[in-house]
C-alpha cells in the first residue's frame, strides 16, 4: 500500500517581484508546514524532519523538525530536499527509509509543494527509534564523520540479508550502523556472525561503518548485487582494494575515499555495469602497483577523468579498460608509465 504525503511550504515574508529573477543568496523566507504530522499506525510519532541540502556546497545545510503550523527560516537557493517521517541514529546522514527524496528544488517562490510516496508496509515494519522530540529540544544525534564508509543497499523481499564482503587477510575493528534502528554492532573478524544482517522489510538502507577495515572484496560475494551506492569509501585504513566492487552490477554511484595506503586496485570496478560516471579525484594512487582490470567490463561508463592519478609505481595495466565499451571520453594526461611492464589488452573492447 502506498500513501501520498503532500507537504506545502508557504512563504510568509517574501513576495516575488515579477516572479522571474532569483533573489540573492542571503535572502531568507519563512516557510510554514501545513496539515498534520504523518502518523502511520502507532509507530510514526512527532513532526516531519526536513533536511535541505544545498546543491552549491559552499552553503550550509538547513535542518528542522516541523509539526503542523510550525514555521522556519530557510535561505533562498537550490536544494535537494529530504523529508522523513522518523529519525533513527543515522538521521542526519540522510536516512530516508520511511520517506522520500525529491530532486533539486529551487526555493525562491511564494509556494513550494513536495509530494512524497510512502510505502506503508515498509514503514510499519521498522523498529522505530523516535528521536524527533530530542532533535526539536536540542538533543544530540549521531553524525557520520568524513572518515566513515557509507554505503546504500537495496533489499527486495522481507527478511532478506546482506553480508559485508570482508576477507580472511584483512584487519578489522569497526562499528556498523545498519540503518534500520537496530543496535550498532562491532566487527573485529572477517567472518563473525554479525557481518551478516537481516532486514525485516524490503527497502533501501544506509549502512555506516566507523573504524578500521583494510580490505573489501565483492568478487563472488552473495550480496554484491544489492549494493547500489557508495556515498563515501571513507578513511578506514584501506590497503587492498582488489576486486573491491567486482560484480556490483547495480552500483550506480561512488564517491570519496582515502587510498594513500592502497597497493592494489586489481579489478576494483570490474563488471560494475550500471556505473555511468566515476569521480575518483580524491584517490591517492601513489603506492598502487597493480591497476590490472580496474575498469574491466564497466560497460556503461561514458567518461572517466583519471588526470589526478599518480601511476609512477604501477607495473601492470593489463585489461585496465577492457570491455568499457561506452567510453567516449578518457583523460590519462597525468599517467606515468615508466614502470609499467604490461599493457596487454589495456583497451580491448573499449
Amino acid at each position: 500500500m502506498v500513501k501520498i504525503l503532500q507537504i506545502i511550504f508557504f512563504s510568509l515574508l517574501i513576495t516575488m517581484m515579477n516572479g522571474c529573477s532569483r533573489p540573492k543568496k542571503k535572502t531568507e523566507t519563512t516557510f510554514k508546514l501545513t496539515g498534520s504530522s504523518l502518523v502511520n499506525g502507532t509507530q510514526m510519532q512527532g513532526g516531519i524532519f526536513l533536511w535541505a541540502k544545498p546543491v552549491d556546497p559552499q552553503f550550509p545545510d538547513f535542518k528542522a523538525v516541523l509539526d503542523a503550523d510550525d514555521t522556519a527560516l530557510i535561505p533562498f537557493g537550490e536544494y535537494n530536499l529530504h523529508i522523513v517521517g522518523y529519525e533513527g541514529p543515522n538521521a542526519w546522514s540522510g536516512n530516508t527509509q520511511c520517506g522520500g527524496t525529491p530532486g533539486p528544488t529551487i526555493i525562491e517562490g511564494p509556494e513550494v509543494t513536495i509530494t512524497i510516496n510512502l510505502t506503508t508496509a515498509a514503514c510499519d515494519a521498522q523498529p522505530y527509534i523516535d528521536m524527533i522530540a530530542e532533535i526539536a529540544n536540542g538533543g544530540t544525534t549521531t553524525t557520520p564523520a568524513s572518515t566513515d564508509m557509507i554505503t546504500v543497499w537495496q533489499t527486495t523481499i522481507a527478511n532478506e540479508t546482506i553480508t559485508l564482503p570482508l576477507t580472511n587477510t584483512g584487519t578489522y575493528n569497526f562499528t556498523v550502523d545498519w540503518g534500520d534502528g537496530t543496535p550498532i554492532q562491532t566487527i573485529t573478524t572477517w567472518n563473525q556472525a554479525e557481518t551478516t544482517h537481516t532486514y525485516v522489510a524490503a527497502g533501501t538502507y544506509t549502512v555506516t561503518m566507523s573504524g578500521t577495515a583494510t580490505e573489501w572484496r565483492s568478487f563472488l560475494a552473495a550480496s554484491a548485487s544489492k549494493l547500489i551506492q557508495v556515498q563515501n569509501l571513507g578513511d578506514m585504513g584501506w590497503t587492498n582494494l582488489s576486486s573491491a566492487f567486482d560484480g556490483c552490477s547495480n552500483l550506480t554511484s561512488f564517491a570519496g575515499g582515502k587510498t594513500n595506503l592502497v597497493t592494489t586496485m586489481l579489478n576494483m570496478f570490474k563488471n560494475t555495469s550500471s556505473l555511468t560516471s566515476l569521480d575518483l579525484s580524491s584517490f591517492d594512487t601513489s603506492n598502487v602497483t597493480i591497476m590490472e582490470g580496474m575498469f574491466r567490463g564497466a560497460s556503461s561508463l561514458t567518461s572517466l577523468d583519471l588526470s589526478s592519478f599518480n601511476t609512477s609505481n604501477v607495473t601492470t595495466m593489463a585489461s585496465m579498460f577492457s570491455g568499457a565499451s561506452s567510453l567516449t571520453s578518457l583523460d590519462l594526461s597525468s599517467f606515468n608509465t615508466s614502470n609499467v611492464t604490461t599493457m596487454t589488452a589495456m583497451f580491448s573492447g573499449a
